[in-house]
C-alpha cells in the first residue's frame, strides 16, 4: 500500500523550492510513494512546478486581525483535505502559509513534520514546534525551546547536488564565455531593487577585466536599465527578472551578490561561491541578517554588508577584492541525517 505524504508550503521560492527538492528526494528514495501539495497561490507561483507535482489549493492569511478570514476558510478547507486525502504524514515548511493545514492536522491527531530553513526561526514554526514529530533545522545555531530538534541543513534540487552542470554547459545555457570571470548578481526569488540600483552605480568603477554579469532582477522594471548600464561599460551581461535554472549560474559564477535567504546561501555552499551578503533589512524578526552573519562566521568566504551603507564604489572594491585574490570556503557544519532520512524515519 503507497504510502501519502502531504507537504503544506506557499509563498516565495525560499519555501517551496525546498519542499520541492524534499519531494524529489523521497520519489527517488522510496518505490511506493504519493505525495501532495497544500497551500495558497500554488496554482499560479512561478516557484511551483504543476507539471511535475500533484497539489491542492488552501487559503491562508497572515497570522493577525486582517487575516482571519483567510485563516479560517483555510482551516475549514484542511480539515476537508486531509479527509479525503487521509495523508500517512504531513510536513511543513514555514510561513504563515502553512498554519491552516498544520492546525488541522494537530487538531485530527496526524503526525507532522517541520523543517526551519532559517537561523532565527519563524512564527508558526515556533508554534508548532512542541506537537510535530520532529523539527529539521537548517542551521545548527537555530535555537528552539520545544520540539525534537534535528540538524538536517537544506534539502536542495537534483541540480544542485549530485547532477551539477558544469562550468562550460552553464556558459552554453546563457550564451556567455566559460573562460571569462562571471559576477552572478541574485536579490532572492522577489528581486531587491537596492542591489539592482548598487550594481549599476558599482559597473563603472569595477577594475577587473574582461568580466561578465548574470542579474536576476526581480523587478522587470530595471530590465532596461541594468542591460543599458552594463552595454555602456563594455561588459557582456546576461539581465533576466528571473530564473528557474539557477544551478547553471551557480556553476557559472564566481562571485555571488545576493540576498541572505536561507534556500540562496544553501545553493551558494552547494557550489562553492564567494560573495557578497546584503540582507534584506525589513525580514522577519531579522533572520535574514542572522542568517548572513551565520554563513560569514562559518565558511570565510562572503562578507556581508548591510543595505544601508551599501554604494556602488564600495560595492566596485569589494568585487575587485573578491576577483582578484578570492577566498575559499573554510567549510561549514555538517549534519549528520539529512532532512529526507527523516521524514522516512516517521513514515
Amino acid at each position: 500500500m503507497a504510502k501519502r505524504i502531504l507537504i503544506t508550503a506557499g509563498g516565495t521560492g525560499g519555501h517551496l523550492y525546498p519542499a520541492q527538492a524534499l519531494a524529489e528526494q523521497l520519489l527517488e528514495s522510496l518505490s511506493d510513494l504519493n505525495i501532495l501539495f497544500a497551500g495558497k497561490g500554488l496554482s499560479s507561483s512561478r516557484y511551483f512546478d504543476r507539471s511535475k507535482y500533484l497539489f491542492h489549493e488552501i487559503p491562508a492569511g497572515q497570522i493577525s486581525v486582517s487575516g482571519c478570514i483567510g485563516i479560517l476558510r483555510g482551516i475549514y478547507a484542511s480539515f476537508r483535505l486531509l479527509k479525503q486525502y487521509d495523508p500517512h504524514l504531513v510536513i511543513g515548511f514555514g510561513s504563515y502559509h502553512t498554519f491552516p493545514m498544520l492546525l488541522a492536522a494537530a487538531a485530527k491527531g496526524k503526525p507532522f513534520i517541520l523543517h526551519e530553513a532559517n537561523s532565527i526561526p519563524g512564527k508558526v514554526n515556533r508554534m508548532f514546534a512542541s506537537y510535530s514529530k520532529a523539527v529539521g533545522v537548517n542551521f545548527s545555531t537555530t535555537h528552539l525551546t520545544k520540539g525534537n530538534i534535528v540538524h538536517v541543513g537544506m534539502p536542495l534540487r537534483k541540480g544542485f547536488r549530485s547532477v551539477k552542470p558544469t562550468r562550460e554547459a552553464a556558459a552554453d545555457y546563457f550564451g556567455l564565455r566559460s573562460n571569462c570571470r562571471t559576477i552572478l548578481v541574485m536579490g532572492g526569488s522577489q528581486g531587491a531593487r537596492s542591489i539592482n540600483e548598487a550594481m549599476a552605480a558599482a559597473a563603472p568603477h569595477i577594475k577587473t577585466i574582461p568580466l561578465q554579469i548574470i542579474h536576476l532582477a526581480g523587478n522587470s522594471a530595471d530590465l532596461n536599465a541594468l542591460k543599458q548600464c552594463y552595454g555602456c561599460c563594455q561588459i557582456k551581461h546576461y539581465v533576466q527578472s528571473y530564473e528557474s535554472r539557477a544551478e547553471y549560474a551557480w556553476a557559472l559564477a564566481d562571485v555571488a551578490i545576493t540576498r541572505s535567504g536561507a534556500s540562496s546561501l544553501a545553493e551558494q555552499i552547494s557550489f562553492s561561491v564567494p560573495g557578497i551578503l546584503v540582507p534584506y533589512p525589513h525580514a522577519a524578526d531579522g533572520h535574514q541578517k542572522a542568517n548572513a552573519l551565520a554563513m560569514q562566521d562559518q565558511t570565510g568566504a562572503v562578507k556581508v554588508i548591510f543595505q544601508d551603507a551599501m554604494n556602488g564604489r564600495m560595492l566596485a572594491r569589494e568585487i575587485d577584492r573578491l576577483l582578484t585574490n578570492p577566498p575559499s570556503f573554510a567549510g561549514h557544519q555538517k549534519h549528520h541525517t539529512d532532512f529526507c532520512t527523516l521524514v522516512c524515519k516517521y513514515l
